[in-house]
Formats: C-alpha cells, sequence, structure tokens
C-alpha cells in the first residue's frame, strides 16, 4: 500500500462507540481492528478508490484535505 498518500475519497455518516447499541463488526474488519468496549468505529459509505495516488502528508484525527475533484476517482 501506498504510505502518505490519499488513496480514496468517503463519506463518514456515524461514529459508533464500541460495546453500545449492539454494534458487532462483521469479517474482515473484526479481525483486523481493536473493538473492545470504550473505542470507536467510523461508519463510512461512498467510497470512492482514487485512479493515482494523491501524495499528502496526513495528521492524526480528522483534518481538511487539499482539493479533490471528481475527475480523480
Amino acid at each position: 500500500l501506498p504510505l502518505g498518500a490519499i488513496i480514496a475519497v468517503v463519506d463518514l455518516v456515524d461514529c459508533i462507540e464500541t460495546g453500545i447499541r449492539g454494534f458487532v463488526p462483521s469479517e474482515p474488519e473484526l479481525s483486523f481492528g481493536d473493538y473492545t468496549p470504550g473505542r470507536f468505529a467510523w461508519v463510512l459509505e461512498n467510497v470512492c478508490r482514487l485512479k493515482e495516488p494523491l501524495v499528502c502528508k496526513g495528521a492524526l484525527g480528522l483534518w481538511e484535505s487539499p482539493q479533490i475533484t471528481p475527475d480523480m476517482y
């Protein structure tokens, strides 16, 4: 996988605390994540992979991305 690059754009539609509301992830998420109570899971929709990775230095948490236009995915 590319490092230091944006590879997709998504819509973040919810943030669910694990251990409540009956949230149980399915595979493969369950095997690759830490879903112990008190953590959070992002619910994503409309995942669109970019045609080419866009070099970008990221940051922890949510942050403003460079302008990504529909012709890029």
